[in-house]
């Protein structure tokens, strides 16, 4: 009897460590999909930022007008990456994303 009780509660610990180690690969993959979305997010204003910024260095923003665009881009982007910011915020805070920002 006591042979079968040990046997039992064995079994039901391995089960319960199978069902937790899927769980915490299940995380795993999600936080993974989450980081690899979240950098693209972020590279691509980054990118538009670097590349506006470089335009300035050559020397290829000559008229005032260029200069404006070019501001407006800067300006654009970074606003974005602020706002991708905010939303990763708050998803760290509540555990949701808003979409409305």
């Amino acid at each position: 009897m006591t042979g079968s009780m040990v046997l039992l509660l064995l079994t039901g610990g391995m089960v319960l460590i199978v069902f937790t180690s899927r769980r915490a690969q299940k995380l795993a993959k999600l936080q993974l999909d989450f980081v690899a979305s979240i950098s693209h997010e972020l590279l691509t204003p980054l990118t538009a930022i670097y590349c506006t910024g470089q335009n300035f260095m050559d020397g290829l923003v000559q008229t005032k007008t260029d200069s404006i665009a070019h501001g407006s881009i800067i300006t654009s982007q970074a606003r974005q990456l602020t706002d991708l910011v905010k939303q990763i915020l708050l998803f760290a805070v509540h555990g949701k994303w808003n979409e409305s920002l």
